[in-house]
């Protein structure tokens, strides 16, 4: 899960991380994003558009486009997001019966 601070950049929990993203192989690797996002700031989930890139320049592949969840998330959201979890783990041969 990513957060977006309000400059719209990187957490700073998550800035070592980022950085050292350039220094692993990623290719081949399957991700999926998903974080807590806030209208209120003009750059709306630019953290989670920000680890995409550094994914894809680095050769990972994106699964899904990044969830975007309001801060609180709605019913819809919360319907999104059991649906990509759901789906990752199909793909992954995982029995979801347990997952509420």
């Amino acid at each position: 899960m990513v957060l977006t601070p309000r400059g719209g950049g990187l957490h700073y929990e998550v800035e070592d991380n980022y950085a050292e993203m350039g220094e692993i192989q990623l290719k081949g690797l399957q991700v999926a994003l998903f974080g807590s996002c806030d209208f209120m700031y003009p750059k709306y989930g630019r953290a989670l558009d920000l680890i995409e890139g550094r994914f894809q320049k680095h050769g990972a592949q994106i699964v899904a486009a990044p969830l975007k969840v309001e801060i609180d998330p709605r019913e819809e959201e919360a319907r999104a997001a059991r649906k990509l979890v759901d789906a990752l783990l199909q793909k992954k041969k995982v029995k979801t019966s347990a997952i509420p």
